[in-house]
């Protein structure tokens, strides 16, 4: 047998793409063009048409889907915010999170088409005498705020289903940092929460509350992309991050030494082996001081593989302009990643009236 020349990559079978210059040994007048998806007539599918639903929240990890081959139904669940408007405006009642402002929860909606999407009474939760589709959150164990989900295929039935969300229990006040919880399903929509916290490198069960969660088929371990905890910490000094801020050196600390830095979102990864352990959270993703704004921060990534390599979907916030767009990212092994194409937009809101004018996102995979 020859010996394989380690210049070369070895792709088997597995589908090849473009994203980046891997596969590309030379070219002649041949140019990238990274195209954008068409969005629906139909748009927007779900809206809040029901007496319980107040502020229907579909920002990252705030709406997830997943589809049923079996049956070829596709599932939803969604965050509501039932909020006290009069103690938030006040400011007595601390942030939008905290028990004394809002209740949130998860609702379940269904569809067989993709279009036409049902909200089922599930017997579970009333309010004002209503039968809800409220599956998780309640006033007696707490508000459920920005579930990352994922189906993991490799574990038991029970356990199929799997969650990182914030809980914030029933009181005056939220958890500083927030509190991270775990929960299991066998479906998707009914949920059992562990009585053990998670541990999330040294911050215990302390982690930003976008968590957006896929299981590596190769090696079965468990991978959240999401904000590091302390992200909104006062700087030491302020001032433009170096350039070498994206990407680091060993003795440099991407969170707490990177001037300006800290008050803008990135993209962290967490990885673990048990979905109760997890990893340091790792910067792997930045804001680019020579292409983005200085209010530019990413906000969320959703990871989806494709082929043996790994696209993200990631939400590009401009604060100033209180706006989201997302951007491509790419990985051929789900820990490395770049952009496709810095500052260039692969979904953006729509026009000045449309109902999507402001913000759009990816928080769940495409459905096959």
């Amino acid at each position: 047998m020859p010996k394989l020349d380690s210049t070369e990559l070895v792709i088997g079978d597995a589908p090849q793409f473009f994203f980046d210059n891997g596969m590309v040994a030379a070219v002649f007048n041949v140019t990238r063009t990274v195209h954008s998806p068409q969005k629906a007539d139909a748009n927007p599918v779900i809206q809040s048409d029901q007496s319980w639903e107040h502020v229907t929240y579909f920002s990252n990890a705030g709406w997830q889907l997943w589809h049923d081959v079996g049956t070829g139904r596709t599932h939803c669940l969604y965050e509501d915010w039932n909020l006290d408007r009069d103690t938030l405006v006040s400011g007595k009642g601390g942030t939008i999170h905290a028990w004394a402002n809002a209740r949130s929860r998860y609702l379940y909606a269904y569809s067989d088409d993709g279009v036409t999407w049902v909200k089922p009474p599930m017997g579970r939760f009333s309010e004002n005498g209503c039968d809800t589709n409220i599956v998780f959150g309640s006033e007696e164990y707490g508000s459920v705020h920005s579930l990352g989900l994922m189906e993991d295929p490799w574990d038991v039935d029970e356990r199929r289903f799997k969650s990182l969300y914030f809980h914030i229990p029933p009181s005056d006040h939220e958890v500083g940092g927030g509190m991270v919880a775990v929960a299991t399903s066998p479906d998707g929509i009914n949920w059992t929460s562990q009585d053990v916290p998670p541990v999330v490198g040294t911050k215990r069960a302390h982690l930003d509350d976008v968590a957006q969660l896929v299981v590596d088929p190769e090696t079965r371990g468990y991978l959240a992309f999401t904000r590091h905890p302390s992200m909104c910490a006062a700087p030491d000094h302020f001032g433009m991050p170096p350039l070498g801020w994206t990407g680091g050196t060993p003795t440099y600390d991407q969170v707490e030494d990177a001037p300006g830095g800290r008050n803008r979102r990135r993209i962290f990864l967490s990885e673990s082996s048990d979905f109760q352990h997890w990893s340091q959270p790792r910067l792997i993703l930045a804001p680019d001081p020579e292409i983005d704004n200085f209010d530019t921060s990413f906000y969320g990534m959703e990871p989806y593989r494709v082929g043996s390599e790994w696209l993200g979907f990631m939400s590009v916030f401009s604060a100033v302009s209180n706006t989201m767009h997302v951007e491509l990212t790419h990985s051929r092994d789900g820990r490395q990643w770049r952009r496709v194409a810095p500052g260039k937009p692969w979904l953006q809101p729509g026009p000045l009236g449309s109902w999507d004018q402001f913000m759009v996102n990816v928080s769940s995979p495409p459905v096959d």
